[in-house]
């Protein structure tokens, strides 16, 4: 068990250490930072308090500790799924509107060059 607690605290520094570089670039904002750091802090606690999952389990109404993990583990993956589809569906019409926008721009500056 120790093994596996080394290697997640290793994998939580790495993670940690990709999140504020991130922040760094200005690839992230202060709210996402805030999210995975919370996320990485979480996963801490309960390697190291693992009586916590049974804790949110009997709250929840589940046997045991790691299924209320699993559980609420899926409802922010697809929570965070959904987030990256809304986003995805925005990018899509922006380059739309942008190849939209380009189009008619070169076709009024083509009339222009060629006024026939």
């Amino acid at each position: 068990m120790i093994v596996l607690k080394i290697a997640t605290v290793l994998f939580i520094i790495y993670a940690s250490s990709r999140v504020f570089l991130k922040f760094k670039e200005k690839s992230i904002s202060r709210e996402a930072i805030f999210f995975w750091l919370l996320i990485w802090a979480a996963i801490l606690v309960f390697v190291f308090h693992p009586d916590l999952s049974n804790m949110i389990a009997r709250f929840l109404g589940m046997g045991r500790g790691i299924d209320s993990v699993f559980f609420l583990s899926i409802v922010a993956l697809f929570y965070l799924i959904f987030r990256l589809y809304v986003k995805i569906e925005q990018v899509d019409k922006d380059i739309t509107t942008l190849a939209k926008n380009t189009a008619k721009a070169l076709h009024e500056l083509k009339n222009k060059k060629n006024p026939d």
